[in-house]
């Protein structure tokens, strides 16, 4: 069942749990399209405000660096079907939503998390609390861009670069 990542509340949902008690997998279009992506070349960019701008900019300075890039996730259309080619880049704007699906929900339907290389944060204020049901909710899913990065990977936010602990 590949399940809007809009639905709110999902792990409270009555069709959705009663898809996975029958052993139906339930997806989103992002957990199926990060699969074909190159995670080494995958920047994943979230924040309550400005995701778009900064996903835009960074895919057109990756651009105009020399470096192809293409635009997905919560802008842009599907990648779903789209490979990348040879060397390109991959931008994706990641809603708390999505992120949750990559994160948590994930793991709903025995998947490990997924994180792309680099993540950005670029804010954090209170914001969709009608999907999350709490503040805090929402906060731990946009952490969740960084739960399933690897020792070398970077986490990008107002306050410096990290690297995850091995």
């Amino acid at each position: 069942m590949v399940a809007n990542p809009a639905v709110p509340m999902p792990w409270e949902n009555r069709y959705l749990q009663a898809a996975r008690a029958a052993g139906v997998p339930v997806t989103t279009e992002i957990r199926l399209a990060i699969e074909g992506l190159d995670r080494e070349r995958t920047l994943g960019i979230t924040g309550s405000a400005g995701k778009s701008s900064t996903a835009s900019m960074t895919a057109l300075l990756l651009d105009s660096g020399g470096r192809k890039a293409r635009l997905g996730g919560n802008i842009g259309g599907s990648l779903l079907g789209a490979r990348a080619a040879a060397g390109e880049w991959t931008v994706l704007e990641l809603s708390s939503a999505m992120l949750w699906w990559l994160g948590s929900g994930a793991e709903l339907g025995g998947l490990a998390p997924w994180s792309p290389r680099v993540a950005v944060l670029t804010n954090l204020a209170p914001n969709h609390v009608d999907w999350h049901g709490s503040f805090g909710h929402y906060a731990a899913s946009k952490a969740e861009i960084r739960r399933g990065q690897r020792p070398g990977d970077e986490f990008v936010t107002l306050f410096g670069t990290e690297q995850p602990e091995a």
